[in-house]
């Protein structure tokens, strides 16, 4: 294959491409992955042990995973500790609706600790430069 350049110039933001640490070995997360093969060939036995491995080096909290070989693969999906409400059948036409609302129900309680940290955070600073003389007792 040639490869042509194109002239283009790229300009540095200063964010990083990925925004997940993992080790130098590993993918970068984020990530997409298929795996196409036919019955047999070792895809979930790869794709579980890349999951497994990225879990340990605490790259990840929660997996969702969509399968529907999911029954005759359980020793594998065991390490990875899916929770059973984590596992979805690719025939299930509400499948990714349902993968995208656990998503957005896991950021809104993100967003609401942020928020709670912050007031806990100023209240600590609160306490800490308060003048007792001003407190009511």
């Amino acid at each position: 294959m040639k490869l042509k350049s194109t002239g283009l110039k790229f300009k540095n933001l200063g964010n990083p491409p990925t925004t997940i640490q993992t080790p130098d070995n590993h993918i970068s997360l984020p990530t997409q992955v298929l795996a196409v093969g036919s019955v047999g060939r070792g895809k979930t036995f790869w794709i579980t042990n890349l999951l497994r491995q990225l879990k340990e080096s605490k790259c990840m909290d929660r997996i969702f995973f969509i399968s529907s070989t999911v029954s005759s693969n359980l020793k594998l999906l065991q390490d990875l500790d899916i929770k059973e409400h984590d596992i979805y059948d690719p025939e299930d036409p509400d499948c990714i609706a349902k993968v995208l609302k656990s998503v957005d129900e896991m950021r809104d309680e993100l967003v609401q600790y942020r928020e709670k940290l912050k007031l806990w955070e100023k209240f600590e600073n609160d306490l800490k430069h308060a003048d007792p003389r001003d407190l009511d007792y």
